[in-house]
């Protein structure tokens, strides 16, 4: 099996348990409840591969707290992917992925706005890291404690497909609490650029 496809997989996999965590969270318990479908399909991310762009995509930036790193990926050593939200909901869903094989850390960035207008000011953004190697889950949720700027957008012509390359920064007024317990991750100076895929390829 690829790697791409093994990656596509366990994100998966990864999501559906994030479903089911932020569903515990935020709704009272209910025995044998299924994920609803929406949620499900919000949560899965765009098809990951090399964050080779136009120009090289990167994420960098510190964590403090329940985990602690220097982040500092670039281009070939990460992976990136990008789509716009599903089920006609305004705004575009970044992920990035640390550069190393199996369980990994992702962050994934829910922007609000319609991409026409992301160039245009401030835009309340849900981030959202994923400890795999832990599996443990921490997220703004729709709180509102978090915001991006987007610096530019520009398309990458040697794609088949219509893709951009999103840049910006991120950056929240508070600490993005556990899904599990008590605890919580901060961010400082997060800066970012990824894929953001529009349209498959045509199919023959």
């Amino acid at each position: 099996m690829p790697d791409t496809t093994k990656t596509a997989l366990r994100l998966c996999r990864i999501f559906g348990r994030l479903a089911v965590a932020l569903l515990t969270a935020y709704q009272p318990a209910v025995a044998d409840t299924p994920v609803p479908p929406a949620i499900s399909a919000a949560l899965l991310p765009a098809p990951m591969d090399l964050c080779t762009l136009a120009t090289d995509g990167y994420l960098s930036g510190d964590l403090f707290g329940a985990l602690s790193e220097n982040i500092d990926w670039h281009g070939a050593d990460m992976d990136c992917g990008g789509m716009l939200r599903p089920n006609n909901d305004d705004g575009i869903r970044l992920v990035f992925a640390a550069p190393r094989q199996g369980e990994r850390l992702l962050i994934v960035l829910g922007i609000d706005g319609q991409l026409e207008e992301l160039l245009d000011g401030e835009h309340t953004t849900n981030i959202t890291i994923i400890d795999e190697v832990h599996n443990r889950f921490f997220s703004t949720g729709r709180q509102g404690r978090c915001w991006s700027t987007i610096e530019s957008i520009q398309p990458v012509s040697d794609s088949s497909a219509e893709v951009l390359q999103v840049n910006g920064n991120a950056y929240c007024a508070g600490s993005l609490p556990s899904l599990s317990d008590n605890s919580s991750i901060a961010l400082r100076n997060l800066h970012y650029s990824g894929r953001l895929l529009i349209d498959e390829p045509d199919q023959d």
